[in-house]
């Protein structure tokens, strides 16, 4: 992988993964570069644009690539994300999230969108509302959470209840897993008509 490339951690959902592999597919471009200037070292900038002269980036901030030629390509580094209400301030990624390089409050999706940006992300068994991006929930059962954007549950279960803790109005759960209403519970051995075919019912 290119050096600028963003890392999921081990453990991230498969939307995170999706996210990631967006990122790469989009293959990031690096700003122009004036090749008779010395290329930066990592975490560095010119002191003042086309400057030969380098500083760090303020800790413990970083740069994607080598060769930075600007002091706004300064990002927080993995593991950290910047706060909406922060300015150049680093924040711990919560216990539960993933946050690879350049992440960002302000990047997290709203529903039925993408970000072309590194957001905290909930890690696999874990899952954030689309009401508070924030605010992690750890799920009863792993299989029930992927990880990923805010809003993000197993299928058929409700994305807006927390840690994904319920199915959708119209499944039901079993063993579990959540599964759609049948039509018609004639399909079903005949011990489980009786119990799906209540539990159902009772959500309609």
């Amino acid at each position: 992988l290119p050096i600028y490339a963003v890392r999921a951690r081990e453990g991230a959902g498969p939307d995170w993964l999706d996210h990631v592999q967006g990122l790469r597919a989009r293959n990031l471009h690096q700003p122009e570069r004036d090749d008779h200037l010395p290329s930066m070292p990592s975490g560095h900038v010119p002191e003042q644009q086309g400057s030969t002269e380098c500083v760090a980036c303020v800790s413990p901030m970083t740069t994607l690539y080598l060769g930075a030629t600007e002091a706004s390509e300064c990002v927080c580094p993995k593991g950290t994300y910047r706060p909406l209400a922060s300015e150049g301030v680093c924040t711990p990624c919560p216990d539960g999230m993933v946050c690879a390089t350049n992440s960002s409050e302000a990047a997290i999706p709203k529903p039925g969108q993408e970000s072309e940006d590194p957001y905290p992300a909930a890690s696999l068994g874990f899952m954030t509302r689309v009401s508070e991006p924030m605010k992690i929930w750890k799920c009863l059962m792993k299989d029930h959470c992927p990880g990923g954007a805010p809003g993000t549950c197993a299928p058929y279960r409700s994305t807006t209840e927390v840690a994904c803790g319920e199915c959708l109005r119209n499944a039901y759960e079993d063993d579990g897993m959540c599964s759609p209403c049948p039509g018609s519970a004639a399909w079903l051995p005949r011990s489980e008509e009786r119990r799906v075919g209540k539990e159902c019912r009772s959500r309609w």
